[in-house]
């Protein structure tokens, strides 16, 4: 049997490594304020899948919400794609961001790796709150992080 290889378009030059996660990104455009989330966040860079067609090479700040702290990010949209009417996703490249905010960055993803290498099985500190008696419903709830 062969084996095949996938390699990277030629185009995508990525340094960092980027974790499938999902965290609340705020940014402006124009006059007014956007809120989404991640598809992907690295130390490099994020994707994004947005309302607004952000136009290739423009250059913004990114609030990135990393569980009780909010960074900032300067970023410049790498790439940009169309996906429906209503959704378009960029790829934002960071330019402009904080020692401190890419340290706390870098210590949040070190968190996500360690994740990755114990096999996904997330990493608590504290038990999870204890479920209301006879209340099946709550499971059903999700949260932004496992979207």
């Amino acid at each position: 049997m062969v084996g095949y290889a996938i390699l990277a378009p030629p185009y995508q030059r990525r340094v960092h490594s980027r974790y499938t996660i999902h965290k609340i990104v705020s940014y402006g455009y124009g006059a007014g304020g956007f809120l989404t989330l991640t598809a992907d966040l690295g130390v490099g860079g994020m994707k994004i899948a947005t309302s607004q067609f952000l136009p290739r090479n423009g250059r913004f700040v990114f609030l990135i919400t990393l569980g009780t702290k909010t960074i900032q990010a300067g970023g410049r949209v790498v790439h940009t794609r169309l996906v429906s009417m209503q959704e378009s996703v960029a790829g934002i490249e960071f330019t402009d961001i904080s020692t401190k905010d890419r340290a706390l960055l870098q210590k949040f993803l070190g968190t996500m790796a360690d994740v990755e290498a114990s096999g996904g099985r997330q990493l608590c500190t504290e038990p999870d709150p204890p479920s209301p008696p006879g209340d099946a419903s709550t499971s059903q709830f999700l949260s932004l992080g496992s979207l």
